[in-house]
């Protein structure tokens, strides 16, 4: 997915990549999400070293389970805590989301732009009602069921792409 842009060897001219949009679910730059500073001055304080997405994405799925771990109780067996995700909400670094009663997720979309090689935060699409981000082409859905969440949009130099 897009998310693997995260972490790009930039080759050749850093100008190639000038305005390529691409989403993903976590920004160092995101001042919309209080948790992000606070993550960021305790990873480089202990690592040295900036988190990326994965390191996001790793933090806020041990929180999540911890969080359904004490949900479940002292006791709790591991379909107790499994039962305890499904429907759960949960806000973290890589914003808030809440999961369906399959366990897929609902949640905000970080929206990414290349800049002199560079990715710069441009803002945070928030899922709509149904699960999809934005409204449907017409005469539908663009995917149905939970495969609708990892529908992808990437946008290079003005032109919109659907991934489905």
């Amino acid at each position: 997915g897009p998310d693997g842009y995260d972490g790009l060897q930039i080759t050749g001219s850093k100008s190639q990549y000038d305005k390529v949009l691409y989403t993903t679910h976590y920004s160092p730059d995101d001042k919309s999400n209080t948790k992000v500073r606070k993550f960021i001055e305790r990873k480089e304080g202990q690592y040295n070293a900036s988190p990326n997405t994965f390191t996001a994405l790793g933090y806020d799925s041990v929180y999540m389970f911890k969080q359904a771990i004490e949900k479940a109780g002292p006791k709790a067996s591991r379909a107790d805590i499994r039962n305890a995700i499904y429907g759960m909400s949960f806000s973290g670094v890589t914003g808030k989301f809440t999961l369906d009663s399959h366990g897929s997720p609902k949640k905000s979309v970080i929206v990414l732009e290349m800049k002199n090689g560079k990715p710069t935060y441009r803002s945070t699409i928030q899922p709509a009602s149904d699960g999809l981000f934005g409204a449907p082409p017409a005469g539908g859905r663009l995917v149905d069921g939970p495969e609708a969440f990892f529908i992808t949009v990437i946008i290079h130099q003005g032109n919109r792409i659907d991934l489905q």
